[in-house]
């Protein structure tokens, strides 16, 4: 069950927006959008894909006294012979809003997270290839003033 909303946030959003961006860089140019977008349809499918598994999970727990279901694949074929596909999908469009929203924030900060590493990663590299030309200036000005005074 978790399965399908960690996909969701971590590789489906994110590729969603990528490839919005890329194929139509005139709707999607920003990527804010792009990545709304990309949440839209990953929590969807995410949620349709999770629901039914996740409905059958509430039932079992309300069952405390277990005489009603008796495990996973009974509570879904239950379900599936007293109401059908509707039942499986009650209460999905709220889940369905829910999982978009927590998608939304979740690849959001993945996004901006990896932006500030890349960031950092190229001050850093920027700030060692500063240090070491300032450390060759200040070694051949050394060796140039110690060679004038001899």
């Amino acid at each position: 069950r978790e399965s399908s909303y960690t996909a969701g946030y971590l590789g489906l959003a994110p590729v969603i927006a990528d490839t919005l961006n890329r194929k139509y860089p005139k709707m999607f140019k920003n990527l804010f959008v792009a990545s709304i977008t990309g949440s839209i349809i990953a929590g969807v499918m995410a949620s349709l894909f999770s629901h039914p598994v996740d409905t059958a999970k509430t039932l079992i727990q309300a069952d405390i006294e277990v005489t009603k279901y008796k495990g996973l694949i009974d509570t879904v074929t239950h379900l599936w012979r007293s109401s059908g596909f509707t039942e499986m999908y009650n209460g999905a469009l709220v889940r369905c809003i829910q999982i978009i929203a927590s998608i939304f924030v979740l690849s959001t900060i993945r996004a901006r997270a990896l932006a500030f590493k890349e960031n950092w990663l190229a001050r850093k590299h920027l700030l060692g290839k500063q240090h070491q030309q300032q450390a060759g200036r200040s070694s051949s000005s050394s060796s140039s003033s110690s060679s004038s005074s001899s």
